[in-house]
């Protein structure tokens, strides 16, 4: 369900993100890279885990390219928690006495929401590998039971 979230939330922020910059003075700096890469990479991540979810469970092995690609994917995506997290501390480092402080509740409370159910989606990502290879094992075992059984 999270990665649903993911994917939905970040596709339409991306969305609404590259419409803003189209309408942009073309204006490129590390935060736009970042505040672009960010997403992209939990949109894309989300993405991979829902395409791996509904074609190889609930007992299906899958390759080593596919572990080799989740395995960078895992990567990339605790590089952008990082990177959020990093840009919180900035904001709220940020944060002087004549600021709105609704607007940085928001941010901190998605930001702090997003951390939460990243952290979550990459121990499933984790897990997943583990518990496909065990199903699949189980569905082999009953079968080979099953063979010289009648019925």
């Amino acid at each position: 369900m999270a990665n649903y979230a993911f994917l939905i939330g970040y596709g339409i922020f991306l969305f609404t993100w590259i419409n803003f910059l189209s309408r942009d003075d073309g204006k490129v700096d590390i935060e736009t890279i970042l505040v672009t890469l960010v997403p992209s990479i939990f949109f894309l991540n989300s993405l991979l885990n829902i395409i791996v979810f509904h074609r190889y469970f609930p007992n299906k092995t899958f390759s080593g390219i596919l572990k080799i690609i989740i395995l960078f994917a895992c990567g990339f995506f605790v590089s952008a928690l990082i990177l959020l997290l990093y840009g919180l501390y900035v904001e709220i480092k940020n944060i002087n006495e004549y600021d709105d402080r609704r607007i940085y509740f928001i941010i901190i409370s998605i930001t702090i929401l997003t951390a939460i159910f990243g952290f979550f989606i990459l121990a499933n990502q984790f897990a997943l590998s583990r518990y496909l290879a065990k199903n699949n094992q189980i569905v082999i075992n009953d079968a080979i039971e099953g063979i010289g059984k009648e019925e």
